[in-house]
């Protein structure tokens, strides 16, 4: 019997799996096997993941095909971010999208991306392997964090909603703008904040250390927003009544600490390349006053929520702040970590510039919550069947995790059940006919005439120079004088001055050229 899907035998199999060990987890969890339930629930997690490494055999567009190329020129000089090597003229830094230095984002998770690369080679998926293994290691993290907050069991419903979280495993195929920027960023600021909340709960000096560790890292993959956790130190001194030296000092700790490993880095940068560094920093401040093509109302990352999630789970994230505010035992816990998710929401809601994910990095701690209304609701359920309690518990569970996943739309994004959808399927098209230009030619070749947003890929592609526009004289003398071979991928519309011209080597192709 063939089954009514989109989905390809490999795609089933990673999905099936997955299943296999959220049901095996379900049950461990309903014996209050709570660590090998979450071990389980983690590798299910992974599972999903790793499916989406290899969901899409090609590089997305935004913005995933440029940080895989810095990624993969880091390979061979680790600490200079560059995008375009061996341009034929140097490049201005202002423009971020083709030139040679790439200060746009700061290098963390470009750095991990890298020894996925040198690791596994330049392939698609090797890209994404920091991605999966960061966005897996939040499900126990979040555990943690729930535990603390307030106890075993809705620390496995935190995990649970992390590890079927239709958004966090979708964004891990690089589909979504700022891609393994935000992936890598989501998870190290819920490391933050598990580590602690860790020290709040058992002050010793290993979790102070390992907070800093993890605010300098989030700074390094993010910038300022990447002090967060920070804050929420801050926050909970700030609302504590008591507001005890002990714990003020704590919260500067953690930041003088972070400050060192990011102090090396942008003080290197900064000198090393002053002129893109100043193009960056005035870059950051626009996004102030100019949307980039990425505009919308000042609701728009609520809206954003909505979207990204089902009613069901907007239900139980109220449900589960009032729950937390009023009857919660650690409310002084509780408190800084919400106020710290309203002031992002709030921040972001004024910022020109609007992108889907600006606001998923308090994802972690609105799943924590909305897990406390979700152990209400099922303690509700099951106080008048005690008999059956265990078996309720597990259906009401399993149905939730199954909707989170929200696999219809797995298939969406990620298959071609839409017919005529362009992007997905000019990029499964484009990409094997540019993958097959590797060592046709020599090093340092120059290929010219690519299809628009297909350069930067051909780039990680292949080893050569690559541009979207066709050669002036200008382009073609100092090809020449670099004793470089020049190709032109030919579109059917070439000026004589190209198809004449017998150093050029005019390339037949099939590309489909339709701005994707």
């Amino acid at each position: 019997m063939k089954l009514d899907t989109h989905f390809s035998t490999t795609d089933l199999s990673f999905l099936i799996a997955g299943l296999i060990g959220l049901v095996g987890s379900i049950i461990l969890f309903s014996k209050d096997r709570y660590t090998a339930a979450v071990v389980l629930l983690t590798l299910a997690g992974l599972t999903w993941r790793l499916w989406m490494a290899f969901i899409d055999p090609f590089l997305h567009s935004w913005d995933e095909q440029y940080h895989a190329l810095v990624a993969k020129n880091m390979t061979a000089d680790f600490f200079h971010p560059t995008l375009v090597k061996n341009a034929l003229f140097p490049l201005d830094p202002k423009n971020w999208a083709y030139t040679d230095t790439w200060l746009h984002k700061p290098p963390l998770f470009m750095w991990l991306m890298a020894c996925s690369i040198k690791i596994f080679g330049p392939t698609v998926w090797a890209v994404r392997i920091p991605s999966v293994l960061l966005s897996a290691l939040m499900i126990p993290a979040i555990y943690r964090i729930g535990t603390i907050i307030a106890r075993p069991r809705i620390g496995y419903y935190s995990a649970l909603l992390t590890a079927t979280s239709f958004i966090l495993i979708h964004i891990v195929s690089g589909y979504l703008n700022t891609d393994h920027n935000d992936v890598v960023f989501i998870a190290i600021v819920c490391f933050g904040w598990w580590t602690w909340l860790e020290y709040v709960e058992s002050p010793k000096t290993k979790w102070l250390l390992l907070t800093s560790f993890f605010v300098a890292c989030a700074v390094l993959a993010k910038w300022l927003p990447g002090f967060i956790v920070v804050g929420t130190a801050g926050l909970y001194w700030l609302l504590n009544q008591r507001r005890e030296p002990r714990k003020l000092l704590s919260v500067i700790y953690i930041f003088m600490l972070a400050l060192i490993p990011i102090a090396v880095w942008f003080g290197y940068a900064s000198y090393q390349w002053p002129e893109h560094w100043a193009a960056t920093q005035e870059h950051y401040k626009l996004h102030f006053r100019d949307a980039f093509g990425h505009s919308g109302p000042w609701y728009f990352h609520f809206a954003e929520w909505f979207r990204q999630h089902q009613v069901w789970q907007t239900v139980l994230l109220f449900f589960g702040i009032a729950i937390a505010l009023f009857n919660t035992r650690r409310h002084s816990v509780v408190l800084p970590l919400l106020v710290t998710s309203v002031i992002v929401f709030l921040f972001y809601s004024f910022v020109i510039t609007k992108m889907p994910l600006f606001c998923a990095i308090t994802y972690p701690l609105l799943y924590v919550l909305a897990a406390i209304g979700l152990d209400a609701v099922i303690t509700q359920l099951t106080s008048y069947r005690i008999s059956i309690k265990t078996l309720i518990t597990a259906i009401v569970v399993a149905g939730l995790a199954f909707m989170n996943l929200d696999i219809g739309r797995i298939e969406f994004f990620h298959t071609n059940r839409t017919k005529g959808e362009l992007y997905r399927n000019t990029r499964l098209h484009n990409t094997p006919l540019l993958q097959q230009l590797k060592d046709r030619f020599p090093s340092g070749t120059i290929v010219f005439n690519c299809p628009q947003w297909n350069a930067i890929a051909c780039m990680y592609y292949t080893d050569y120079t690559c541009y979207d526009i066709l050669p002036d004289a200008h382009l073609l003398k100092a090809a020449q004088e670099q004793a470089r071979k020049v190709i032109v991928l030919d579109d059917g519309q070439l000026p004589d001055y190209i198809t004449s011209n017998p150093q050029i080597t005019v390339l037949e192709n099939e590309l489909i050229r339709n701005g994707f």
